[in-house]
């Protein structure tokens, strides 16, 4: 019976979601063309407003023709419940992504870019003189109860779960209104059992007992998923100068449609020595390994030493998570909607120093308060991530 039930909602959810992104974000843009021109040359007009809205962060993905370059950047993600002190192997306990961020990742063959822009063209609408960049991202998530070493299902604390994915990233930036919108569309598979050999064979060389409970997980066996996401992205304050103390901070309403659907808003801001533009910089976009965010893209072959710390924090209203009340397939362990918070508030913190040959790292902690409302699975999950990454010429 709660399978039936989690069967429908998902599909009201679905319709009730879409139609909410058109609300939130703006009906059909019947005037965009057919052909994509996010790639076309950028005005010098338009491109001069940009950089004196921006004051110094003044690197671009842009080449000499004001287009989007071929290849800007890559980055590999590394999350883990362990890079935080007192970390356990339970809840969100790893994930693991690589991104690469420039005008060339729209034609890979398994890259979904073209059916994003597709769902961009009917569901958004960016400005005729907007910016377009582009990422493609491949990852891994994983989930799992707080007891690993049983074998049979667990109904009282949070089901094992996991994701492969494939996603697409584009950024419309806007020149001289400081707002930048960002989608993503996401395809993957719940339910393999990737996630749970990684797993033990890492446990196998650090010494940890085994997780037994992966036939358990969401969708075991395999389920197609999807995710379409969008957020508008604001400035609301900002200093750049060549010495001293930068900061800028902005506001986020973004929106999720698919194996994770919810609305949520929210504030985020760095500190500290910084040489790229706002809209660069978007935590805010996270779920959990995966980033949908235009952070790979930023940066033009130009080096900088930036150095700064980062918080934020969301405020969710979320109506759907696969990873808790699963898709279409039985699966052992799930919760119904009114098992869960649909009031999620989550927090962020870090830090992220660059380096002159291009590379830069970042660390960070990251947490939520508890989705399952009630029993042993009610947990606030914290978690801490690493990122490298390199800015290509």
């Amino acid at each position: 019976m709660k399978q039936k039930q989690n069967r429908k909602g998902f599909r009201q959810i679905t319709r009730w979601s879409l139609a909410a992104l058109l609300t939130l974000f703006g009906p059909p843009a019947l005037a965009v063309p057919e052909n994509d021109t996010s790639n076309r040359p950028l005005p010098q007009v338009e491109l001069a407003a940009l950089v004196e809205e921006e004051k110094r962060p003044q690197s671009r993905p842009l080449d000499k023709s004001n287009r989007e370059r071929d290849r800007t950047s890559w980055a590999v993600y590394l999350d883990n419940d362990f890079f935080v002190p007192g970390g356990s192997d339970r809840d969100y306990t790893a994930g693991l992504a690589v991104t690469l961020s420039g005008n060339a990742t729209r034609n890979y063959l398994v890259s979904p870019d073209p059916l994003l822009g597709y769902i961009d063209r009917a569901l958004v609408r960016p400005a005729a003189n907007r910016i377009g960049l582009h990422s493609f991202e491949v990852g891994l998530t994983a989930f799992t109860p707080e007891n690993t070493v049983a074998s049979e299902p667990l109904p009282d604390d949070r089901p094992y779960s996991s994701l492969l994915y494939l996603s697409s990233t584009r950024a419309y930036v806007e020149p001289g209104t400081g707002r930048a919108t960002t989608t993503s569309l996401t395809l993957g598979l719940l339910g393999l059992n990737l996630a749970g050999e990684l797993q033990n064979a890492v446990h196998d060389i650090t010494g940890n007992q085994e997780a037994n409970g992966w036939n358990n997980q969401i969708s075991e066996g395999g389920e197609l998923t999807f995710r379409y996401s969008v957020a508008d992205q604001k400035i609301l304050g900002q200093q750049y100068g060549s010495h001293g103390t930068n900061y800028d901070f902005t506001s986020t309403l973004h929106g999720n449609v698919g194996y994770i659907t919810d609305v949520s808003w929210g504030l985020s801001g760095r500190a500290g020595r910084l040489r790229t533009p706002w809209w660069t910089f978007t935590p805010q976009l996270g779920e959990y390994t995966e980033r949908g965010s235009t952070t790979g893209m930023s940066h033009a072959a130009s080096r900088h030493d930036e150095f700064y710390f980062w918080s934020g924090f969301n405020v969710r209203l979320r109506a759907y998570n696969a990873f808790l009340e699963g898709q279409f397939r039985d699966s052992a362990v799930t919760y119904n909607r009114s098992e869960l918070n649909n009031v999620i508030g989550e927090a962020w913190m870090g830090v992220t120093r660059e380096f002159s040959n291009g590379f830069r790292f970042s660390y960070f902690i990251r947490g939520q308060t508890a989705e399952i409302k009630s029993g042993p699975g009610s947990r606030d999950p914290i978690w801490g991530g690493v990122i490298f990454s390199f800015v290509t010429q």
